[in-house]
């Protein structure tokens, strides 16, 4: 009996990829190999049956060869579903190495099965040639020892109950496997439906994670618009107070402004009063002139007149020139306060203005006389005659007097304004 190796063609699917269709038609395929599994079940109580006839019709060794080549038949189809079967369950999972595991052993308790098919054959082989040789013998030699037939019926016999004990035991094998694959299909739903339960909580666990992203960009966004809106009025706050002070420094430069204008207007009317002003200080200023070159004159004549006095034994009248001398100093300091009084409000609110170049030219014109210029009065000449002690104290009184006031004059003119 020739055997064809199964071509399994593995195709790599993940447990996830499967759907609807690919288990209807899993399951289609598992009932498929249930009802295979039925027919092989009934096959061996066929067998089982046909082993029953054979103890029965043990005479009849013709029937033998045909009835094993027709089992041999059976078992070598049903090995062919039941490597199909097989190669269906690897196609469906691949990837499971119990599975696996259990189609190999099939496939060694089938190659096993074959070589016990083979065997017999080889022995219902042997009694065909026995059968043959026995006719033949039967034919040439009508007594043939009986001994010898029943010792082959005995040993086939021996035969044939060792073969219904391998077909027992295959059909144990047969019902095991059935009960593992029908494990082997629970423990599949099983992991389906954990995994359909684990897809669902993976889904939720995602809806809900994607919900918290929707509120945290929700709240990110409502914080950065806080944020910006927090920018914004503190910004405009600074713009506020910004504006304030530019008002402010705006209001008081206003004020600077006018204060300005008024001190411009003020400066104008000033300006406009100057000519009339510095008409006046001319005037002033050659009044002043005047009475400096009068007032110099009059030095002159004191000193011209004190010479000569210094010496009132030699010059008559000399009492007469010392009251002119009084007057003259009298008069003087009643000028002198009459110019005080006649200053100007400028100079008693601290000062005379700003004098242009023309006037301080005519003030340098009208400066004092240096005091190194005004000669003192000479020596008294020394005479032959000693003078009395009562005339000698009366010159030291005139000197000191006309001493104080010379330089009570000096002081006056140099007190003089200049203009």
């Amino acid at each position: 009996m020739k055997k064809g190796k199964p071509k399994t063609t593995e195709t790599k699917q993940t447990p996830g990829a499967m759907d609807a269709k690919e288990k209807s038609v899993y399951l289609s395929q598992i009932q498929d190999l249930s009802a295979r599994l039925e027919s092989l079940q009934r096959s061996c109580d066929k067998l089982k049956q046909q082993n029953h006839n054979e103890v029965k019709q043990k005479e009849h060794l013709s029937s033998t060869p045909e009835i094993l080549q027709h089992s041999s038949a059976e078992l070598d189809k049903e090995e062919e579903e039941v490597m199909e079967g097989l190669k269906k369950v690897r196609k469906l999972r691949p990837e499971d190495p119990e599975l696996q595991k259990k189609a190999e052993e099939l496939r060694s308790e089938v190659s096993e099965k074959a070589t016990k098919l083979v065997d017999l054959q080889k022995i219902a082989e042997a009694l065909r040639l026995l059968q043959v040789t026995s006719s033949s013998e039967a034919a040439a030699k009508p007594r043939v020892d009986s001994e010898l037939l029943e010792q082959c019926w005995m040993s086939q016999m021996e035969e044939d109950m060792q073969d219904r004990k391998q077909e027992m035991e295959i059909k144990q094998n047969v019902f095991g496997y059935k009960y593992k694959l029908q494990r082997c299909l629970q423990e599949l739903e099983l992991a389906k439906s954990s995994r359909t339960s684990a897809e669902k909580q993976r889904d939720q666990a995602l809806d809900t994670i994607k919900e918290m992203k929707l509120k945290s960009d929700s709240v990110l966004r409502n914080i950065s618009s806080k944020q910006q809106l927090l920018k914004k009025r503190t910004r405009c706050e600074l713009w506020s107070n910004e504006v304030k002070r530019l008002e402010s420094s705006h209001q008081n430069q206003l004020d600077q402004n006018q204060a300005d204008r008024q001190r411009l207007a003020a400066l104008r009317d000033e300006c406009l009063q100057e000519p009339s002003l510095i008409a006046q200080l001319k005037v002033q200023l050659q009044g002043e002139r005047e009475k400096k070159m009068k007032a110099e004159r009059e030095i002159q004549f004191s000193v011209s007149v004190l010479t000569p006095v210094m010496d009132s034994e030699t010059m008559p009248g000399a009492q007469l020139m010392i009251q002119k001398v009084l007057s003259v100093l009298e008069k003087s300091k009643s000028r002198q306060t009459g110019i005080a009084h006649r200053e100007t409000p400028e100079l008693r609110r601290g000062g005379p203005k700003p004098q242009t170049s023309r006037a301080a030219a005519l003030d340098r014109t009208s400066e004092p006389l240096p005091r190194q210029n005004v000669r003192p009065p000479p020596p008294p000449t020394p005479t032959c005659s000693q003078p009395s002690p009562g005339r000698a104290h009366l010159r030291l009184k005139k000197l000191d007097f006309w001493n104080t006031a010379l330089n009570d004059l000096m002081n006056k003119l140099d007190e003089t304004p200049s203009g």
